[in-house]
């Protein structure tokens, strides 16, 4: 979680049982174990007590900012600053919001002012991992600024403004009409996605594994402009930037960390790298640092079983359902099984092979968990 700890301070006492940072301290707790409302509810509390205490506002930008509530978070990270003009975490995150909803000259601005000497030193003293973030967000939209690079084609103009088919642009999916493809998702596959992003209005989605963007494209295609939409793509080996909300991220997936997300949880995770170990590590920081929520949906590639043997390792096995195929892809099928240990229901959309022919000769297979919730009656 994104908030920072607080330091203990006993003069900020209301009474001898209540203080600021006894507050401060149980909204961070709650944070970092992902009880999220909870942390809300505590520090609102304590702005009950203390109107408009910069500390508790700036607790507030950051909570919010994490939750995608871009909108609330601004608001709060600019009350702040009305208290205090200096406090250099509270300005980060109005930076930060600016450039979440792409007001770059605006959060360039910003940016500006947390990187004079004084302000980055004001700043690293708080959070080293801010300071940082700050630095290199600075750098990226004056790199955007400066090339006065176009949002890619993907990126839907007509979402809010089309009628009809108009609302969806899909002219990305261009594989054949048999859609035998190796490695990219395959047609459908991305369209199941691509409508999954537009019925769940998901705005900020991280995928692992790049290869040539095909999957980019589409939830970029899918995202279109609404405020707030982010794509991040993790992938060991570099890969392009395809519009000003698309971030890449060149590493390990398991060494991926909050700066590398901008602080904010993430709508969808798709997984397509077929690496267990790596995969399942970033989950699980994912989940201790909040980064999943009970929305947050898991798309998992290559799931199925093929008809034929395609690549060499691939080998054949009676799945539980009695049908007969090849496993091209073991590791997010084991995904699967694990994640649903864990409490993940799991949906897959896989083809039979015995269904595949020369109109299809292949599904790769694409699985879509969610932790199930009650639904009130």
């Amino acid at each position: 979680m994104n908030l920072i700890a607080p330091q203990t301070d006993e003069s900020q006492a209301a009474t001898p049982e209540l203080t600021l940072e006894s507050i401060r301290a149980s909204a961070y707790e709650s944070c970092c174990n992902n009880r999220i409302p909870a942390g809300e509810s505590e520090l609102r509390k304590g702005l009950a007590i203390w109107n408009e205490h910069p500390e508790l506002l700036t607790d507030m930008a950051a909570l919010l900012h994490s939750q995608g509530r871009l909108v609330e978070s601004e608001n709060f990270a600019r009350r702040a600053l009305v208290r205090e003009d200096s406090h250099v975490v509270a300005r980060y995150w109005l930076a930060a919001n600016l450039a979440a909803t792409r007001r770059n000259e605006e959060a360039i601005e910003q940016f500006l002012m947390l990187t004079t000497p004084d302000a980055c030193a004001a700043l690293s003293g708080v959070s080293t991992e801010l300071s940082a973030q700050a630095v290199s967000e600075l750098a990226r939209l004056k790199s955007l600024v400066a090339e006065q690079r176009p949002i890619a084609s993907t990126l839907s103009s007509t979402r809010w403004t089309g009628r009809g088919a108009a609302k969806y642009e899909l002219d990305h999916l261009n594989q054949a009409a048999n859609q035998d493809v190796g490695g990219p998702v395959q047609d459908d596959e991305a369209l199941m996605l691509y409508a999954t992003v537009r019925a769940s209005r998901l705005r900020r989605i991280l995928e692992v594994g790049g290869l040539n963007g095909y999957s980019a494209r589409n939830f970029l295609a899918a995202l279109g402009d609404d405020p707030g939409a982010a794509l991040y793509t993790v992938d060991i080996n570099p890969v392009p930037s395809l519009s000003e909300i698309h971030h890449v991220i060149t590493k390990d997936c398991a060494e991926v960390r909050g700066p590398d997300l901008h602080f904010v949880a993430l709508d969808m995770v798709f997984l397509d790298a077929h690496v267990y170990e790596p995969q399942m590590k970033l989950l699980a920081f994912l989940e201790e640092r909040g980064y999943l929520q009970s929305h947050t949906i898991l798309a998992l590639h290559d799931t199925n079983l093929h008809a034929v043997k395609r690549p060499d390792w691939a080998y054949r096995i009676e799945d539980t359902d009695g049908s007969v195929g090849f496993v091209h892809q073991v590791v997010e099928r084991r995904m699967v099984n694990d994640l649903h240990a864990m409490g993940w229901d799991s949906i897959s959309f896989h083809v039979e092979p015995g269904r595949c022919d020369r109109l299809l000769p292949t599904r790769h297979g694409l699985t879509l968990m969610k932790r199930f919730r009650e639904l009130r009656v």
